[in-house]
């Protein structure tokens, strides 16, 4: 019999920090309709309480260029194995995002759950797969059907309900819709807000449910910088980074790559001053060299690197 394969495109995404939004933006970027979309997103910053760095203005899941199935794994009634109802899907073109149970996944290097795209399978016993695998980088891989079936056997368990999954399979795909591109007053008054740390309005954000007593113990924009000199204080403190400084200067280098790659787009199109992207330049390159002091504080935890680093982001 001959071997059944599929790999739906995949492209490296430009965010890689957090899953979530570097599997949406790995399909999306295999359609060059959705790159001018794309633009507008990913300036606005949040964070609470000083930690969990994060964007603000994209959410995979109201996209209007991504259409979004949700079923719960209780109602694939008809297949022997949820592994065979993903290997439907993706024939059918449908991504497949859902939790796991990562401790089951050879791939990974932690033991929790975790949000996991799968893209491709080869007859239904081998697949392909992406995630933050080992040491929070975002790569491809692949797992047996067998690891599939543990890592999801309780995925309908409340308590192990995260990131708004709630016991559910994502299926994902692009979406056609003209209405979706660049918008220059989006970007400006996205920006606007980012200066002012003020949150962003009227755009397809990230937490649309958060209520007044979570808002008001976040920040935005500009004043999320106080969530990385705050990680340094702690990291003064205990010698270490936490989880959450880890990740707030990993996402601040990446916020500026990407604003740089956005000017540079928008240059073609906009009278946009090379002094201004000079600039932009100057501070990716502050944010990257913070970032990999980071890197270097944690193999030589030196209080040295730490005044290094806070001199780079300041």
């Amino acid at each position: 019999m001959e071997e059944k394969e599929i790999k739906l495109p995949f492209q490296k995404p430009f965010t890689v920090t957090f899953a979530p939004y570097a599997n949406a933006v790995s399909i999306l970027l295999n359609y060059p309709a959705a790159y001018p979309w794309l633009m507008n997103c990913f300036i606005q910053l949040t964070c609470w309480g000083n930690q969990y760095l994060d964007y603000y203005d994209f959410n995979y899941r109201i996209c209007p260029i991504l259409s979004l199935q949700r079923i719960r794994k209780g109602m694939v009634v008809q297949y022997s194995e949820i592994t065979q109802f993903i290997a439907d899907a993706l024939e059918k073109g449908y991504y497949v995002f859902l939790p796991v149970n990562t401790c089951y996944i050879h791939e990974y290097d932690f033991e929790n759950y975790h949000e996991l795209m799968v893209y491709g399978h080869r007859d239904a016993q081998l697949f392909y797969i992406a995630d933050n695998f080992r040491k929070g980088k975002y790569q491809k891989g692949i797992c047996s059907a067998e690891e599939l079936i543990q890592a999801t056997k309780d995925m309908e368990n409340p308590e192990t309900w995260r990131n708004g999954f709630d016991g559910m399979l994502e299926l994902v795909s692009y979406r056609v819709q003209d209405r979706a591109t660049f918008e220059l007053y989006r970007v400006l008054e996205s920006m606007k807000d980012y200066l002012h740390s003020e949150p962003t309005k009227r755009w397809y954000i990230g937490y649309h449910m958060w209520d007044e007593a979570e808002m008001t113990n976040r920040c935005f924009g500009m004043q999320c910088y106080d969530a990385i000199h705050y990680s340094l204080r702690i990291a003064r403190e205990i010698g270490c980074f936490e989880e959450s400084g880890h990740r707030a200067l990993f996402l601040e280098s990446e916020h500026k790559q990407i604003m740089l790659r956005r000017l540079s787009w928008m240059k073609d199109k906009y009278p946009v001053d090379d002094e201004i992207i000079q600039k932009y330049m100057d501070i990716s390159e502050k944010a990257r060299i913070a970032m990999l002091l980071k890197l270097k504080y944690d193999v030589r935890p030196e209080q040295c690197l730490l005044e290094r680093i806070g001199g780079a982001i300041s």
